[in-house]
């Protein structure tokens, strides 16, 4: 089973502080899976390239 489930593709997250200042509070779209079981591929709003990220640092983006 992936670990990545509960972040399916196209969903919208946030990125925690815990990531570092350059990235905290960033949003962006879940495009897939990682190479690893933690790892979850994302694109930034507003980036053209994805970013891997592990999932203790994203959390879904709260509904407006």
């Amino acid at each position: 089973m992936n670990d990545t489930a509960e972040f399916k593709i196209g969903a919208r997250i946030k990125i925690s502080s815990a990531a570092g200042p350059r990235l905290a509070s960033k949003q962006g779209i879940v495009i897939g899976s990682g190479r690893y079981p933690d790892a979850v591929r994302i694109t930034l709003d507003g980036s053209k390239t994805p970013i891997t990220l592990h999932r203790k640092y994203l959390s879904f983006e709260e509904a407006s």
